[in-house]
């Protein structure tokens, strides 16, 4: 028996020991029912946080981009709940390659947090069956919910891997949930994303940035725009609006993740942390 086979049979066996089922591809999509709609689930945890209507001033935790540094994952984790936030934000890269067996040990990891976790789909996310598994184990790519009256628009941007075919970000949906008048149950929003919406950023469809730029020009309570992507802190406005803050996050191969203050005056500030 040539090499190639015994060593192709000795991978096999070790995916049929740790998947407990062979699986014919490590893109395979195979999820339990605890592994599906996780973001609906935890929406609901943290809705349930505190029923009131007013805005409170509160904290939540932000990483992104952990891609296959799991092991990192383990004290920054074991920081963040050791902190006063409410709920966690992690803004896309969960995987490097989009494979089931990166998706699940990442969700295995990230149910070590005592908090109420909340995942937007990155580029790397996207990639073989990555959007399907997506799909079924965290739910819809683009939603909002609404917590002590700040709204938290969690957008798909990742233009590139829909090959820039003007689906990505949904335009239409994103004017849909910013639209605020008297009537509307929250005062401020703040928008996560993985890619950065800003221009001259070759991953995102610049043709958005342009419409998304004259949207925001007139909306004095967009408080800020997180995402990460840039693996490297950036703080910046790239918007004609220069009150909206952005923050870009560094990966979390550094053990680096963020503290962001939301006020009972509508106001937002961060710190960067190292576990």
């Amino acid at each position: 028996m040539k090499k190639t086979t015994y060593l192709t049979l000795v991978i096999l066996l070790i995916a049929s020991i740790q998947c407990d089922k062979f699986q014919y591809s490590p893109y395979e999509i195979r999820l339990s029912s605890s592994q599906k709609n996780i973001n609906k689930k935890n929406i609901s945890e943290i809705l349930n946080l505190d029923n009131s209507t007013e805005q409170g001033t509160f904290k939540i935790a932000l990483i992104a981009d952990n891609q296959n540094y799991f092991d990192p994952l383990y004290p920054i984790i074991s920081d963040i709940n050791k902190q006063e936030v409410d709920f966690v934000l992690i803004a896309g890269d969960i995987t490097e390659f989009g494979s089931n067996v990166e998706y699940q040990i990442g969700l295995d990891i990230f149910k070590k947090f005592n908090k109420p976790f909340i995942t937007i789909i990155g580029n790397h996310d996207c990639l073989g069956t990555g959007k399907q598994i997506y799909n079924e184990m965290y739910g819809r790519k683009d939603f909002s919910f609404i917590y002590k009256r700040i709204k938290f628009i969690m957008i798909n941007t990742n233009s590139r891997e829909y090959q820039f075919d003007g689906t990505v970000p949904d335009l239409l949906w994103l004017k849909d949930q910013i639209y605020k008048d008297e009537s509307s149950d929250f005062d401020k929003v703040i928008i996560t994303s993985h890619i950065g919406i800003r221009n001259l950023n070759n991953d995102l469809d610049q043709r958005a940035f342009v419409y998304i730029n004259d949207l925001f020009k007139d909306k004095d309570y967009i408080l800020a725009m997180l995402h990460g992507h840039g693996h490297r802190y950036k703080e910046y406005t790239p918007f004609s609006n220069k009150n909206i803050q952005t923050l870009g996050v560094d990966d979390t191969a550094d053990k680096y993740y963020y503290i962001i203050t939301i006020s009972n005056t509508g106001e937002l500030s961060w710190v960067k942390q190292k576990a």
